[in-house]
């Protein structure tokens, strides 16, 4: 792949929801948790687990902790107070969605899920998996696959908990990404970004870079 063509898969990838029903191939998954363990990492200490996910009821499973993960945030204050700057209604859908469990429904219905686990031996493990799981859904793109990058509550103890006993990994791991991948049921439009300028700046903030 030259440096054009990797350029256009960074540009062309989507945050997909909706998935055809075709399995996917484990040659297609080995490559794609291969482009994932080429990534970066602190040290070299390649901190990452991967779990593929292929069985029905462990999806299901994982979006019923999210569901409940997200039922905690919308009745504590800070969830709250967030919804409540956003919109009137937004509390009120949210607590729909998740009641009628098509919070994140997308989960049980994907073929497949990538789970990324860090080692929190190493420092370093969080940002190592970050640059793993871009890997993932990049290497998704360019074999014509589409991927999510599903928000999974890092940070709740509790569900992380879970996550690890769900799929057995030990102890001294913790989830840090979790990926829908299958053939997409959608072409999403891409999203405005903002302009270069308002993101780059040469040497000290407010100077322009003139790129």
């Amino acid at each position: 792949m030259n440096l054009t063509r990797v350029i256009e898969t960074i540009k062309k990838r989507r945050s997909i929801r909706r998935f055809r029903g075709d399995d996917v191939s484990d040659d297609l998954l080995e490559k794609i948790v291969d482009a994932g363990r080429w990534a970066p990492s602190g040290d070299n200490q390649q901190p990452w687990l991967f779990a593929i996910v292929k069985d029905v009821a462990l999806k299901e499973q994982m979006q019923s902790f999210l569901c409940a993960r997200a039922l905690r945030y919308i009745e504590s204050d800070d969830g709250r107070k967030e919804l409540e700057g956003i919109g009137p209604d937004v509390h009120r859908r949210w607590v729909e969605a998740v009641e009628s469990r098509r919070y994140q429904e997308h989960l049980r219905k994907v073929p497949v899920l990538i789970a990324t686990f860090g080692d929190v031996k190493s420092p370093f493990y969080v940002h190592d998996c970050c640059a793993a799981t871009e890997n993932l859904i990049l290497a998704a793109e360019a074999l014509g696959l589409g991927s999510c990058w599903t928000d999974h509550g890092i940070g709740d103890e509790s569900l992380e908990l879970q996550m690890r006993d769900l799929l057995k990994v030990p102890n001294n791991y913790r989830i840090v990404s979790l990926v829908a991948i299958g053939f997409p049921d959608e072409t999403p439009k891409p999203k405005p970004r903002k302009d270069i300028a308002e993101t780059v700046f040469l040497n000290q903030y407010g100077r322009n870079s003139e790129l």
